[in-house]
C-alpha cells in the first residue's frame, strides 16, 4: 500500500513545506519519529510511526459493545451491501462520522435510544452545523437499516427521522465574472493554481474527479472523466480557455496525473490559499461547478444536457440560483422604471 493511501493519513503543503498528520475522531496527530523529528511518506521509519499512531486509536472491545448496541449496528451496516455499494468517497465520508458515533456512543442500546438523544446530539455540535447535520443523517440511515432487522435490534420506529436540520450558511454559489477575472490576473498560465482552476471551471466536475484526471484522459479535444460518485463516464469538450492553459502544461508534465499526486484535503487547502492570495472571499472550488453549469445554460444548452455533464443535483441547484437571480434583476429593472417615470405634483 502506498503511504498516501493509508487510512486517516492527511498530507498537505503549506508554502514550501509538507506535513503528514493522522486525523481521526476529531483529533490530529503529526507523524514523527521517536525523537520527535517530522516524517513524510517515503522517509525511513514513516510506516512504523504511522502504525504506532494507528494502533493507539484502535478501540479495544468494550464489554457493553454487544448485540443490539450502536457499535454493533454500525459494524453490521458497514459490512452490508447497502454500504459497500456506495462510492469510495461516500464510504470514506460515512466512515468518519460512523467512527465518531462508535467511539463516543457505541455502548448505547439501539432499542431504547430516545428521540431526545438525537436532538441533544445535534445541539451538541450546533457550532459546526454541517457536522451536526451529517451525524443525524448517519443515525437516520442506521435506524432505517435496523428497522429492516427487527429480530436483531428490536427497533420499531426511526427516532432520527425528520429532525430539523441546522442552517449551514449560504453554501456554494456560482462565481461572478469579476471574481474569475481577479483569479486569472493573480495566477497566470503555467501555474498549478491556474490549471486546476481552469479544469474545475471548464469541465464542471467535482474536485475529486478533477484531481484524478490523467494525461491519458485528454484525447481528441475532449477530457474523458470517470465520475467516482456516480460511476458515469463523461466526455467534456476542451474549451479554448482550458486548452490554452492545459496544452503547454501537459507538454512539460513529467507524471501521469495532471495536477500531481495529492489528497482531496490537500487540494482544497491549496485552492483556498489561491483564492485568498487573489483577494477573493466567499468563493469555493465547488462553486466553479455551478459557474460551469450557468455558462452552459447561457449558451443555450438545456438542463438535461447540463445534468449529463455536471450531475442532476448541480444542474437543479444552478437552475434555482439562476431563476432567483433573474427574478432579482427583473425586480430592480421594474424599480428603475418606476423611479424614471415623472411624478405627479400633488394639487394644493
Amino acid at each position: 500500500m502506498s503511504p498516501v493511501d493509508l487510512p486517516y493519513l492527511i498530507v498537505y503543503r503549506s508554502g514550501n513545506k509538507r506535513y503528514a498528520y493522522y486525523r481521526r475522531s476529531g483529533k490530529r496527530v503529526r507523524v514523527t519519529a521517536p525523537d520527535g523529528a517530522a516524517l513524510l511518506p517515503g522517509d525511513g521509519g514513516f510506516i512504523d510511526a504511522y502504525q504506532r499512531i494507528h494502533a493507539s486509536f484502535e478501540v479495544a472491545p468494550h464489554p457493553a459493545f454487544g448485540r443490539g448496541s450502536l457499535a454493533h449496528l454500525i459494524e453490521d451496516y458497514k459490512k452490508s451491501p447497502e454500504f459497500k455499494e456506495k462510492s469510495e468517497k461516500t464510504r470514506k465520508d460515512y466512515s468518519t462520522y460512523l467512527e465518531l458515533l462508535k467511539v463516543s456512543y457505541g455502548n448505547l442500546p439501539v432499542k431504547t435510544m430516545p428521540r431526545d438523544f438525537i436532538f441533544a446530539l445535534r445541539d451538541k455540535y450546533a457550532s459546526t452545523p454541517r457536522k451536526a447535520n451529517y451525524i443525524i443523517q448517519m443515525l437516520r440511515i442506521l435506524f432505517n437499516y435496523a428497522l429492516d432487522r427487527p429480530t436483531t435490534y428490536g427497533v420499531t420506529v426511526n427516532v432520527a427521522a425528520r429532525p430539523k436540520g441546522l442552517k449551514e450558511g449560504p453554501g456554494h454559489k456560482p462565481w461572478e465574472e469579476a471574481q474569475i477575472d481577479a483569479f486569472r490576473a493573480t495566477w497566470p498560465a503555467g501555474t498549478w493554481e491556474r490549471v486546476a482552476f481552469e479544469l474545475c471551471l471548464n469541465t464542471g466536475q467535482r474536485g475529486g474527479d478533477v484531481l484524478a484526471m490523467e494525461r491519458g484522459q485528454v484525447v481528441g479535444g475532449v477530457i474523458k472523466v470517470h465520475q467516482k460518485k456516480t460511476g458515469a463516464m463523461v466526455e467534456v469538450k476542451i474549451s479554448t480557455a482550458l486548452g490554452d492553459v492545459l496544452g503547454p502544461w501537459l507538454a512539460g508534465l513529467e507524471g501521469d496525473r495532471i495536477l500531481g499526486s495529492m489528497l482531496a484535503d490537500g487540494f482544497r487547502h491549496r485552492m483556498s490559499r489561491a483564492f485568498k492570495t487573489a483577494g477573493l472571499k466567499g468563493v469555493t472550488t465547488h462553486g466553479l461547478r455551478y459557474t460551469a453549469a450557468t455558462r452552459l445554460r447561457e449558451v443555450g444548452m438545456d438542463w438535461e444536457d447540463i445534468a449529463a455533464i455536471t450531475g442532476h443535483q448541480t444542474a437543479e441547484m444552478t437552475r434555482k440560483y439562476s431563476a432567483q437571480k433573474k427574478r432579482a434583476s427583473k425586480a430592480i429593472d421594474r424599480l428603475d422604471e418606476s423611479m424614471a417615470k415623472p411624478r405627479k405634483t400633488p394639487s394644493v
